[in-house]
């Protein structure tokens, strides 16, 4: 089912936007993307230890 049609023949409901990038961000370095990876492995280590020390207290995985 379809639903109502812009002007440019969008359909609309499906959220037909067009959204027009004027200065888009530049790429990453390969060290900044390195970087930006081991920051998210860090915080993903961070929350299974916090997991793992509040399973050890109480016996849950707050």
């Amino acid at each position: 089912m379809r639903g109502q049609e812009g002007d440019d023949g969008r359909d609309m409901a499906s959220g037909g936007r067009r959204v027009q990038v004027d200065n888009p961000a530049p790429a990453l370095t390969p060290e900044q993307l390195l970087q930006a990876k081991q920051a998210e492995r860090i915080r993903d280590l961070e929350r299974l230890m916090r997991a793992a020390i509040g399973f050890a207290r109480d016996g849950s995985s707050q």
